[in-house]
Parts: structure tokens; C-alpha cells; sequence
């Protein structure tokens, strides 16, 4: 339960390169009504993209989000992903792990979209 609550905290976000700004801006949780539906159940399409690809101030407001979250938080996530039959066979075939996964949000019309932080 706790795992399907972490990605429906962080489907909150609506991270879009496009429109995460405003999103981080308004970002709450959600009723706990959303929190008992399945996530995964809701998720048509994930994009994988790395931090450093996002315009600077996107950046700023992923970085801020970030540490305003607790290592258990972060671990919390990465596992929820790992979780997810779905996720984890999209990270698998882009070569990326969960351990590199510092944000990820589920838009309304079904995108998850993690952002990583290569190392180095």
C-alpha cells in the first residue's frame, strides 16, 4: 500500500518537461480516493529523461523538490518502480536502474515520466 502511495504522491507532480514548472508549484496530495486506485494500472507510456536534458529552471525546481526529500522517501520510490512490472522492463531496456531515478510523475493522460541523474 505504502509503495502505491508513493507513486501516486509523486502523480501528483504531472512532471512534463513542458509543464513542470507550474505542476511543481501546485503540487499536493492527492485525496485518499486517488491513493487506493492501482498506479500502474494507470500508466500507458514512460519516458525516461536525465536531469541534465531538462531547461535550467526545470532543473532548479526538480533539484529543490529533491532535497526536500528523505533518503527513506527517495527508497521508497525507487523500490515502487522497481515494483512495477512495466517500469521496470522500460529501465531495463534503456539501461537505466532505479538507483538513478531521483523524481518520477504520472501525468493525467497516463505518461510516467522518471528523471534521472547520471552519474559523473
Amino acid at each position: 500500500m505504502r509503495k502505491m502511495t508513493t507513486i501516486a504522491v509523486l502523480a501528483s507532480l504531472a512532471l512534463a518537461p513542458a509543464g513542470l514548472t507550474p505542476a511543481f508549484a501546485q503540487a499536493e496530495q492527492p485525496p485518499a480516493a486517488a491513493q487506493a486506485q492501482n498506479p500502474a494500472a494507470a500508466i500507458k507510456e514512460v519516458r525516461i529523461i536525465d536531469v541534465s536534458e531538462l531547461p535550467a529552471e526545470t532543473q532548479t525546481q526538480v533539484n529543490n523538490a529533491v532535497a526536500q526529500r528523505s533518503d527513506a522517501d527517495l527508497q521508497q520510490m525507487q523500490s515502487a518502480l522497481d515494483a512495477t512490472p512495466v517500469v521496470a522492463s522500460k529501465m531495463q531496456s534503456e539501461g537505466v536502474t532505479s538507483d538513478q531515478i531521483i523524481l518520477a510523475s504520472l501525468d493525467p493522460s497516463g505518461t510516467l515520466t522518471l528523471v534521472t541523474r547520471k552519474a559523473g
